[in-house]
């Protein structure tokens, strides 16, 4: 008769105890081909550094274009003119050209220079688009009322800031910086004029 033999399987359980500590889990490491470069690739850098280029020459051309404009204009009917000019100031609202000189080297009077068009701008709003919209719908009487409010959008000496609001065919009449602003020149001639009168 077949001698038969049984093997015993000890099975060991091993009892946490309570109130052990458990045991800290290993921090999830993604693998190489999960991770994602966050770096911006030269390409991408060689690109954002031409687009800057090219814009640097856009306003440098825009900027001598303005200059070349200025000498082939009278003073007078360029300052009526003065918001197309502002291409010729750079950050802060530095002349990007220099001024236009005479033989001897100084500034010629009868025209106006780059760094005087800067300098009218210099401490204005960029944008000054929504007070001359504000502007546009303002009747007569609100304006007088408030001669304050609307100061802005001409420089120290009564010329406009901004251009005037391109009406289109068939637009009602409005109030245009240009207007306002050769009222405030009238109204600062007018004050100058009696001081000198008084003095």
């Amino acid at each position: 008769m077949p001698r038969h033999h049984h093997v015993a399987c000890l099975v060991v359980l091993t009892a946490i105890p309570a109130g052990a500590a458990e045991v800290e889990a290993e921090p999830f490491t993604a693998p190489s081909w999960l991770h994602i470069e966050s770096r911006v690739s030269p390409a991408l850098q060689r690109k954002h550094r031409e687009e800057q280029q090219l814009e640097r020459m856009r306003r440098e051309r825009a900027a001598l274009d303005v200059r070349d404009a200025l000498e082939r204009q009278p003073r007078a009917e360029a300052l009526v003119k003065l918001p197309e000019f502002r291409a010729a100031c750079g950050d802060g609202d530095a002349p990007m050209v220099p001024d236009i000189l005479d033989d001897t080297g100084a500034p010629v009077k009868e025209l106006l220079q780059p760094s005087e068009v800067c300098a009218r701008f210099t401490g204005t709003s960029a944008d000054l688009s929504g007070l001359r919209d504000t502007l546009s719908r303002s009747d007569n009487a609100f304006v007088k009322a408030h001669p304050t409010t609307f100061r802005p959008l001409c420089d120290r000496d009564g010329y406009p800031l901004v251009g005037n609001i391109v009406q289109g065919k068939g637009a009602s009449e409005v109030r245009t910086v240009g207007t306002y602003c050769t009222e405030l020149r009238a109204a600062l001639h007018d004050n100058h004029a009696a001081k000198a009168d008084k003095s």
